[in-house]
């Protein structure tokens, strides 16, 4: 038996519990998340890990310091467009976070599927060239995952 909801409804925001504790969620969420992948970005950083290895003049961005790595990676503030992001990411994780739960309560699985496939596909040529930033993302949608399936069983299942 089908359980989907028509389209028109499939952002009923009614089938939430508690509407504090959904945003709230999402929020806590993202933050941890950018705060775990800020974490291995300062390790790359702190290794040596450089966007394009076959770039000679590009520089190394070793030395910085795991704390001063993880810092300007988190509050996007280094100067350096290698680490600043400018928190794009944390807020299409934002986004994704309060998508992907109602996504999930409609059993709309190939929809959360091909926007990671959009997501690796847009990308790929770049991953080619250093494996940890591959990493990272793959860690980032694994965390988006499971963060929003969390949020679904807490504040959206048995509505």
């Amino acid at each position: 038996m089908n359980n989907c909801r028509p389209i028109e409804n499939i952002f009923d925001i009614d089938i939430i519990h508690s509407k504090f504790w959904y945003i709230f969620l999402v929020i806590i969420f993202t933050l941890v998340i950018r705060a775990i992948l800020s974490f291995f970005k300062a390790l790359a950083i702190n290794n040596g890990e450089i966007d394009d290895p076959e770039n000679k003049e590009e520089k190394e961005l070793k030395g910085k310091g795991l704390y001063e790595a993880f810092k300007q990676s988190f509050l996007s503030n280094a100067n350096d467009i290698r680490i600043d992001n400018y928190w794009l990411p944390a807020i299409m994780g934002f986004a994704e976070l309060s998508i992907f739960p109602f996504f999930m309560a409609n059993s709309w699985f190939t929809a959360i599927a091909a926007w990671i496939a959009i997501k690796t596909a847009s990308s790929w040529r770049g991953w080619q060239k250093t494996r940890p930033a591959y990493n990272r993302f793959l860690l980032g949608n694994i965390l988006s995952l499971t963060a929003s399936y969390c949020i679904y069983l807490i504040c959206i299942k048995n509505h």
